[in-house]
């Protein structure tokens, strides 16, 4: 997984939360070229 799957991940993640007006924040974590992690905002 290169680092701009890793940022197109976070993208994506982080524009899920905007029709419920989120912050469009995400991170992800990677582990041997695989995501291993996506923690979203508890509401």
């Amino acid at each position: 997984m290169t680092p701009e799957d890793l940022a197109d991940a976070a993208i994506d993640l982080a524009e899920e939360g905007m029709p419920r007006r989120e912050m469009p924040i995400a991170a992800v974590f990677e582990m041997g070229g695989e995501i291993i992690a996506s923690p979203t905002p508890e509401p």
